[in-house]
């Protein structure tokens, strides 16, 4: 298996259903295979039962239960840990970042066990924003771990990231299972 999609999913039932339909029709354009895993974070809604359902349309879908809601690092951890496919791409489950951002990545993939989306890049195009305190927060905190922690990366929290399955060990390690646990693994 070459790719497995990760997508982690807190309270998406509106979206989860139409997020699979999206992922599984840009991919199978591909020519390669691919799985998606859906990682519910103990969402207390209907996302597992919109999951399930939409997951039994393809073979290639499965849908992962956290024990109780840990945060999107803990979910990711679940994802990782589950996939088969040699790379392993991070997508939110409100693809505020669309599958065909993918293609930006491949010229990267051949000489780098893990490459990063980022919103911060000159010819980053955001078409849905975050709230502006959200934004300049992101900033902030960016240039903070990237001083203490000597990140080089202009967006540790873009949740667009695709690792090889080398990098594995990072995930048995993690230990943060909140939002900062993209950093940690990075670092």
């Amino acid at each position: 298996m070459f790719l497995s999609l990760i997508v982690p999913a807190y309270n998406e039932e509106k979206t989860i259903a139409g997020t699979i339909t999206k992922l599984s029709e840009y991919f199978t354009k591909q020519g390669f295979a691919f799985e998606i895993l859906v990682v519910d974070d103990g969402s207390k809604d209907g996302t597992i039962a919109a999951a399930e359902k939409e997951a039994t349309k393809y073979q290639n879908v499965r849908v992962l239960r956290s024990p109780r809601n840990q945060g999107k690092g803990g979910a990711c951890q679940i994802g990782a840990l589950s996939a088969t496919g040699d790379w392993w791409l991070f997508l939110d489950a409100d693809l505020s970042t669309q599958p065909e951002e993918y293609e930006k990545l491949v010229p990267h993939m051949a000489m780098h066990d893990v490459v990063i989306g980022s919103r911060c890049l000159p010819d980053s195009v955001v078409t849905i924003h975050q709230p502006y305190y959200r934004e300049q927060v992101g900033r902030l905190l960016n240039r903070i771990f990237r001083i203490t922690m000597g990140l080089p990366f202009a967006d540790t929290q873009c949740g667009f990231k695709i690792y090889h399955k080398k990098t594995r060990a990072v995930f048995v390690e993690q230990r943060v299972t909140g939002w900062m646990f993209e950093v940690e693994t990075l670092y």
